[in-house]
């Protein structure tokens, strides 16, 4: 292995140690945080979804969410039975259901988001200010970087390609 994968396999594996604990600590915070709102973190997601874009059909919300449409029926069943969600079918086509955030739902959504929001000005505050651009732009950067990277179902040789073209530049 030459030295430039070398380091770059250095970097992968920091990027994951850091990437790992950053995880951890928004979890820890949702654990602590976000439970005590009564709802499980699928709840919340599919809450803040709704609250963020709108009402949307159910394809859309799965879509949206990444899940299966048979999870997101699930998820949107309990959140109905508990007053924050109401399914009305499209009046163009009473084939589409969509669903909204009740009056209820829409206190809790605002309620979840000033958590998330007072969580992330906290740790803002705990970024010296002259470095804040740099860390937003870097988020910015790694979230396209997400989305663009292709997921472990991929054949080995394929994701090892492309981690050394990725490591040397030329992927």
């Amino acid at each position: 292995m030459d030295q430039d994968l070398q380091h770059c396999e250095a970097d992968v594996h920091e990027f994951g140690e850091l990437l790992s604990g950053m995880i951890r600590s928004f979890a820890a915070f949702e654990r602590s945080e976000i439970f005590r709102s009564g709802v499980t973190m699928s709840q919340c997601s599919t809450i803040l979804a709704i609250g963020k874009k709108g009402p949307m059909t159910m394809s859309a919300l799965s879509e949206w969410m990444s899940l299966a449409t048979s999870t997101i029926t699930r998820i949107v069943d309990n959140l109905v039975r508990d007053g924050y969600i109401e399914r009305s079918q499209d009046p163009q086509d009473r084939r589409v259901v969509q669903v909204s955030l009740t009056e209820e739902g829409q206190e809790l959504f605002q309620a979840i988001k000033e958590i998330y929001h007072e969580y992330h000005r906290r740790i803002v505050e705990c970024i010296p200010a002259e470095e804040l651009h740099q860390v937003v732009e870097c988020l910015a950067l790694l979230i396209e970087a997400l989305k663009k990277a292709p997921l472990l179902g991929n054949s080995e040789s394929q994701v090892s390609a492309g981690r050394e073209n990725a490591c040397r530049g030329t992927g």
